[in-house]
């Protein structure tokens, strides 16, 4: 249970940092100002996102190829599935959360009630 609840926590971390960015960029896309230089169109800006993100992406990328060697070699040990619906599990935790804090919005019911299965899915998966 604790090596779960550590991956767990791996793939909140991976998804806020990658879902945060993403994010970010779509609120700063709107006025096309990146570290205060305004550029000319969205093509631009989005050229010099990615540019800057090469580096950022660099340490995110290798937390997921972690987490992902992690679920499958110790969590789940061959089983792809239940690692890859972990990640999906914390990947909609922190949509839910980055979406309402950051962005103000909130899910449909049909959203909730989604994570709220998905939820009870992995608690049997992992409870066993």
């Amino acid at each position: 249970m604790l090596q779960w609840l550590w991956f767990f926590t791996l793939a909140l971390v991976a998804n806020a940092a990658i879902l945060g960015v993403q994010f970010w960029q779509v609120k700063h896309a709107a006025n096309l100002i990146l570290f205060g230089y305004h550029f000319s169109s969205v093509w631009t800006f989005w050229l010099a996102f990615s540019a800057v993100m090469v580096v950022v992406y660099f340490p995110i990328n290798y937390l997921f190829f972690y987490l992902y060697w992690y679920g499958y070699h110790v969590v789940f040990p061959g089983r792809a599935w239940h690692v890859q619906e972990s990640v999906w599990l914390a990947a909609l935790v922190v949509t839910f959360f980055v979406g309402w804090l950051y962005l103000g919005e909130l899910p449909a019911k049909n959203a909730i009630v989604a994570v709220f299965f998905l939820a009870c899915a992995l608690i049997a998966i992992v409870w066993k």
